[in-house]
């Protein structure tokens, strides 16, 4: 019955927090089937509270820690920038470049569904071409 106890109270604490209260509106919208869509301006308006709101929580957050948990917050924020900037750079350099010549045609007139899926068709396209070859 505690741990019953223990959840409703961090339900009721946490119920109206704004990043919840979006992701509820978030998970529900789709299963209710509403047709849901905001105007462009709201978006923004959304975006902007949305940053505010979590900035001001994360900094009331911080401003609570202690120098060693402070450290350590710091740490894993910058392991945190150089892993974001790894994978940045590995996908810089793994994926192709923008469309050249008929691509970009092809790819502007929604026929096949992306670049990287017209690369790949032209891709096996080339490899059977080189196996029959052989």
């Amino acid at each position: 019955m505690d741990l019953l106890n223990e959840f409703w109270d961090n339900f009721k604490h946490n119920l109206f927090k704004p990043l919840l209260l979006f992701f509820y509106m978030g998970f529900s919208v789709p299963l209710l089937k509403v047709p849901f869509e905001f105007p462009h301006i709201i978006y923004q308006g959304l975006t902007i509270y949305l940053l505010i709101a979590i900035g001001w929580h994360g900094g009331e957050e911080l401003a609570d820690l202690n120098v060693h948990d402070l450290a350590q917050a710091g740490g894993f924020m910058a392991i945190g920038f150089v892993m974001n900037f790894i994978i940045g750079c590995i996908a810089y350099l793994g994926l192709p470049g923008p469309p050249q010549g008929d691509e970009t045609a092809e790819y502007r007139r929604g026929h096949g569904g992306g670049l990287l899926r017209l690369r790949l068709r032209r891709h096996i396209r080339d490899l059977r071409g080189r196996a029959d070859r052989e």
